[in-house]
């Protein structure tokens, strides 16, 4: 008679945790982990993060050495230096150094005069007649037009012009153009149309800007100024 082989209940027992440790195993290695939408919003936000990142850097190297970040403050640098405000408001009452007159600043590099004034006396901050040369040779090379003339510049002691635009040429920051045509010897007015609006659209790029365009008149309080420039 054959011999049936029989096991012990500790042995099933064995075999049993064995199995199930088994299927926990696999069940674990399916699920999801608990941690895993923490990382897929990490690795979301760090993407973005890279990407405002790699935009921003874009930006900025779209800018040139001629630029200069400034942070101004209120009720300091809004006072003082080039950022004062000056207008029916806010009277100047400070000093002007470092003026020059303008005579020399009418010429190209090779020393041709491709500009006019309407005095050789006029008189503004060195700074402001470097950016009205600069813009001036700029112009002229690429127009080709000798005709602009600065017309107005720091006002003479006797001046008693109440307008707002004559308190900024109290600071020696500001200049009005008109035009002088030697061919005909006429005087037409700087309007800052056609050939001329070279001059507004790129003022910016030597530290000038139109002071009073049209679209700001309800800001500054003043009538648009085609021809006067801070």
């Amino acid at each position: 008679m054959p011999k049936v082989k029989r096991y012990k209940y500790k042995n099933i027992a064995a075999a049993l945790a064995i199995l199930l440790l088994i299927i926990l195993g696999i069940s674990t290695s399916c699920s999801p982990k608990a941690d895993s939408p923490k990382k897929i919003t990490d690795s979301s936000s760090n993407s973005s993060a890279v990407k405002a990142d790699s935009s921003s850097k874009k930006a900025v190297k779209k800018l040139t050495g001629n630029y200069m970040y400034v942070t101004a403050k209120n009720k300091t640098d809004m006072v003082n230096g080039d950022l004062i405000l000056v207008n029916g408001d806010h009277s100047f009452t400070g000093t002007v150094n470092n003026t020059d007159t303008v005579y020399s600043y009418l010429f190209d590099k090779n020393g041709s005069q491709i500009m006019s004034t309407s005095s050789t006396q006029l008189t503004a901050k060195k700074e402001t007649f470097e950016a009205f040369s600069k813009m001036g040779n700029d112009f002229y090379a690429d127009k080709k037009i000798s005709t602009l003339m600065i017309n107005t510049a720091m006002p003479a002691e006797d001046d008693e012009d109440s307008s707002s635009a004559c308190y900024e040429h109290d600071t020696g920051l500001a200049f009005d153009l008109h035009l002088y045509d030697a061919s005909t010897g006429a005087y037409p007015e700087f309007t800052g149309e056609g050939d001329y609006s070279w001059i507004s659209e790129n003022c910016w790029k030597y530290g000038l800007i139109l002071r009073y365009p049209e679209d700001k008149a309800d800001i500054t309080g003043v009538s648009p100024m085609a021809y006067h420039f801070r």
